[in-house]
């Protein structure tokens, strides 16, 4: 995937692209299945850098037990200058797990695929809907880079799938 340096100069039909992007996903998705409404910065309140808090949440979401996320973090923070031992990283885990205990049953149990498939739900709905319209969306994981002049009607989209699927309203980026 390219840095979205790279991809912000991207053009569709020769004219100036956005990408909007679903803000933490998968685990905002977590706590609207909960009935727990979540607007807040997932990362912040961790208290270790917001590129490592990423990677914990989408880690501890998808693997099945904690020696595989402790084995899979360790090979994705390989470019962080952190302390890669079982320890800290469990240790990073643990802080993941008390900032969003309420959620705690989606970390750790391989529910990262159901979450998936609820996010590909949506993306298929929004790409549905553009494509009626032959308007070119070109989507990239949680994320959708469509002309500038469709931003505010693709934002709407993007919150009227998730609210069809969820219940529940995103937040966009």
């Amino acid at each position: 995937m390219q840095p979205a340096s790279v991809r912000s100069s991207i053009l569709i039909n020769a004219n100036p692209t956005v990408e909007l992007d679903y803000a933490a996903l998968q685990l905002r998705m977590a706590y609207h299945l909960e009935g727990i409404e979540y607007k807040d910065d997932p990362y912040e309140a961790l208290g270790y850098e917001r590129d490592v808090g990423k990677k914990v949440c989408l880690i501890v979401i998808g693997a099945d037990n904690e020696k595989d996320a402790i084995k899979a973090l360790r090979y994705e923070l390989l470019g962080f200058d952190i302390d890669k031992t079982n320890e800290s990283i469990r240790n990073l885990i643990n802080r993941f797990n008390e900032v969003h205990n309420p959620v705690e049953k989606y970390f750790l149990a391989g529910r990262g695929l159901n979450l998936q498939c609820l996010d590909s739900k949506i993306a298929e709905k929004i790409l549905k809907n553009f494509t009626k319209q032959k308007i070119p969306v070109l989507p990239i994981h949680d994320s959708f880079i469509v002309e500038t002049n469709y931003e505010d009607a693709f934002r709407e989209e993007m919150i009227n799938c998730y609210r069809e699927v969820i219940g529940f309203e995103p937040i966009i980026d």
